[in-house]
């Protein structure tokens, strides 16, 4: 079984407007750090909290944010701003929007 076949069977699709294929790879992400919590975590009995050996609680975070953000792709971006959330008419550094361009910047005064 693929596993492309194997999580669209074990966890169908969410109803949240998710495109299928951001869906499944935040999923594989998801897993892998489950799979990491699995063989490196240890709850601590006194506390009940989970703890991994070296960064590997930050190891942890970062996958479990990295499946949100995946989904969060999908999102569209809020009118008059670049992809990456920049409101116009700051310039984005994180890609080429040329703003002056822009018929959003424009109607806002920009030249």
């Amino acid at each position: 079984m693929s596993l492309e076949s194997w999580n669209v069977r074990a966890h169908p699709p969410q109803s949240q407007g998710v495109p299928e294929g951001l869906e499944i790879a935040a999923r594989h992400i998801e897993r892998k750090a489950d799979n990491y919590d699995q063989d490196h975590g240890t709850t601590d009995p006194s506390t009940g909290s989970r703890e991994y050996p070296g960064d590997g609680a930050e190891y942890y975070a970062e996958m479990t944010e990295l499946a949100e953000e995946v989904r969060a792709l999908s999102t569209p971006a809020t009118p008059g701003s670049c992809q990456h959330g920049v409101r116009l008419p700051h310039p984005c550094s994180e890609c080429e929007n040329d703003v002056e361009n822009d018929p959003e910047y424009r109607k806002q005064g920009g030249k």
